[in-house]
């Protein structure tokens, strides 16, 4: 492994996210869909989210806010009083860079 990349190593990071009773509007899918595409996650036609590069401490703040939602969804204005996480699923690998 090159010094670069221990230094500056970037991550792929793909992620799935469904939810429970999001009802009308799919507030807290539009919440979180918000917080990744300001990281620079793309949603793909498979309905995942992916980023091809980006630095850990990004990852691990978009990633951060996205669980703190999960965890209450109260944070999310006129939420639905009953919404849940119904899955979320990661995969996380580090990009070789040359």
């Amino acid at each position: 492994m090159s010094n670069s990349q221990t230094q500056n190593p970037t991550w792929r990071v793909i992620a799935r996210i469904g939810y429970t009773n999001d009802g009308k509007g799919s507030k807290m899918r539009n919440f979180i869909a918000d917080h990744l595409k300001g990281a620079g996650f793309r949603r793909t036609k498979t309905g995942t989210w992916e980023t091809r590069t980006i630095k850990p401490g990004e990852a691990a703040r978009v990633l951060n806010d996205v669980l703190k939602a999960c965890a209450d969804p109260k944070v999310v204005p006129s939420i639905a009083p009953d919404v849940v996480l119904n899955h979320l699923w990661l995969y996380i690998d580090k990009v070789a860079q040359p």
